[in-house]
């Protein structure tokens, strides 16, 4: 009887710490952010990593700043492999597409054995050369852009022009390239875009859209300087442009259309983070990276601010909305 509770507690013994050698069970991950700590958007796919990669995993969160400082990305990228170095983790996130020209690119992909998955990611799987045999991941939907300025016309018939306007960025380049791709098509007419470095100019060229155009589809205006030098938050210049074109506006954020916009068909960074650490858990749990293949996000929600529609005097048909989620401004 002795003996047998001997080896049945060995077994046990033995068994546990097979289960603690599961690389999947208690992993290092690094996850490489394009933008500052501020980002929305990289918020939103933190919370979505976090809903997968829970304890007891070591993740380690570094932000490359490129928003602020594009210049001094390079650097940055420099710092963030040394940190890679000295970390060894056993997996990398990697999210937008900064943080693969910057840093997966010239260090990580097809150099190291260590599985990579992105997200957020806006530009052609060519311009990275992805796939590759360390590196998979998910795509964002930039066809959520042009749904957005589809849903705002289904609410107000009369919107014939868009304008475009986003902070300089390659996030912004890469929608505006989908934009062009697809305008031939869209039922509304794409008149111009602008890419302002500073709020004030951002507010210059929303006065001119506003002659030109129905609608304003405003994605991202992130760390706009003011007069000074400080940073306009997002709220508050998507709060101040929305109102200067007093016209309905487009988003492709839940949180825009809180800050102002009348619409959107979102995509939701807590999505694209989840799908991205389900990827890197099967990487790490034994899957190759190559026989994980590259995917798309899915969801694509309706959002309405009915704040902004009563501002407006907007009255949509019931068909037009029938399904979306509504909101208020936030103050």
């Amino acid at each position: 009887m002795l003996k047998k509770k001997v080896y049945a507690f060995a077994v046990l013994f033995v068994c546990r710490i097979l289960g603690a050698a599961d690389p999947a069970d208690a992993s290092k991950v690094l996850v490489v952010m394009s933008d500052d700590v501020s980002s929305l958007w990289e918020k939103e796919i933190r919370t979505g990593i976090e809903s997968v990669l829970t304890s007891p995993h070591d993740i380690r969160y570094v932000y490359m700043e490129t928003n602020n400082n594009p210049q001094g990305g390079a650097q940055k990228a420099k710092e963030v492999f040394s940190l890679y170095q000295e970390f060894a983790p056993d997996g990398v996130i990697s999210v937008d597409d900064n943080s693969q020209a910057l840093f997966v690119v010239p260090y990580l992909r097809d150099k190291v054995r260590t599985p990579v998955i992105f997200c957020g990611v806006d530009a052609e799987l060519e311009t990275y050369r992805y796939p590759a045999l360390n590196v998979s991941g998910v795509l964002e939907r930039p066809q959520n852009a042009i749904e957005s300025v589809i849903f705002a016309r289904e609410m107000v018939p009369a919107i014939r022009s868009f304008g475009y306007i986003a902070n300089d960025s390659p996030e912004a380049k890469e929608i505006l390239k989908y934009l062009q791709s697809k305008a031939a098509a869209c039922p509304v007419n794409f008149v111009d875009f602008k890419f302002p470095r500073t709020f004030w100019e951002a507010v210059l060229m929303t006065e001119e859209l506003k002659e030109r155009c129905d609608l304003l589809f405003i994605p991202m205006m992130q760390n706009m300087p003011d007069k000074y030098g400080n940073a306009v938050s997002e709220k508050e210049a998507v709060a101040v442009l929305t109102e200067i074109f007093g016209k309905p506006a487009a988003a492709s954020t839940e949180s825009y259309v809180r800050y102002g916009a009348l619409c959107a068909v979102v995509r939701t960074g807590r999505e694209q983070g989840k799908i991205a650490g389900e990827m890197l858990m099967k990487a790490m749990g034994g899957t190759t990276v190559t026989e994980i293949p590259i995917t798309m996000s899915r969801q694509g929600k309706r959002i309405v601010n009915s704040d902004v529609m009563a501002l407006l005097g907007i009255k949509p048909a019931p068909a037009s909305v029938a399904g979306a989620e509504w909101v208020r401004t936030e103050k």
